[in-house]
């Protein structure tokens, strides 16, 4: 069976090599949909709500430990705008990471090459939808 983007989220948490949480891109109200049943199989219940324009990062939390990461985006005609808007949201996941493990100085390069992976998965699943798209 083929993967189905606008159903089912794109979880990328064990690419980055910082595994605090696990994290995924949904690019449709049916895929967040999905996150939040499986979520929910595990004890993690959620009622989020699918962002009308733009994009969110969502954290999830259970008895105080971070547990998921969930992006959304809203996408527009114009790919730069996507772009943009993913790479806004890898520095909210960065600055979530930080906050949760205390990080209140990281260094100028781990802060960067830690944007750059995270923005290159959230790219690297982006494409993967646009290429699944025009097939």
């Amino acid at each position: 069976m083929k993967f189905d983007y606008t159903k089912n989220p794109m979880w990328l948490s064990k690419e980055i090599g910082l595994h605090l949480c696990d994290w995924c891109l949904c690019l449709t109200e049916e895929a967040l949909q999905k996150v939040q049943s499986q979520l929910s199989k595990e004890g993690r219940y959620l009622n989020l709500a699918f962002p009308t324009g733009g994009a969110e990062c969502k954290f999830v939390y259970r008895d105080g430990k971070l547990t998921d990461c969930i992006v959304c985006l809203v996408e527009t005609d114009d790919p730069v705008d996507n772009a943009v808007s993913l790479v806004h949201e890898a520095v909210h996941i960065w600055q979530g990471l930080c906050d949760y493990i205390g990080e209140e100085n990281p260094s100028k390069e781990f802060e960067a090459y830690t944007i750059q992976n995270i923005t290159q998965r959230l790219f690297d699943a982006y494409k993967m939808a646009l290429e699944q798209r025009s097939k």
